[in-house]
């Protein structure tokens, strides 16, 4: 299984929208790809007091709106929303 199969599962598994995913399900989608991907890693961040766990794994971030992954962590759907890049 790839990366980005792994993150098509993980939203398949949650039942809900990436956007709805990244709005408070964040750490259970990372859960369940780090369970699927030997080598990945959990990682958050918090900006403007909102929290936000994605996946990183051989260089690139991944959450549920960026299967195919992003070089930087702020370059996530989620970070854009909060700093006005979206």
């Amino acid at each position: 299984m790839t990366i980005t199969e792994a993150c098509h599962e993980a939203t398949c598994r949650l039942e809900e929208s990436p956007l709805i995913i990244n709005s408070g399900h964040c750490f259970q989608w990372a859960a369940i790809v780090f369970d699927l991907i030997s080598g990945s890693k959990i990682a958050g961040e918090n900006v403007r007091g909102r929290g936000h766990t994605w996946i990183e794994y051989e260089g690139l971030c991944y959450d549920a709106e960026s299967p195919e992954g992003v070089k930087d962590w702020q370059d996530l759907p989620f970070f854009r929303r909060i700093n006005g890049r979206a």
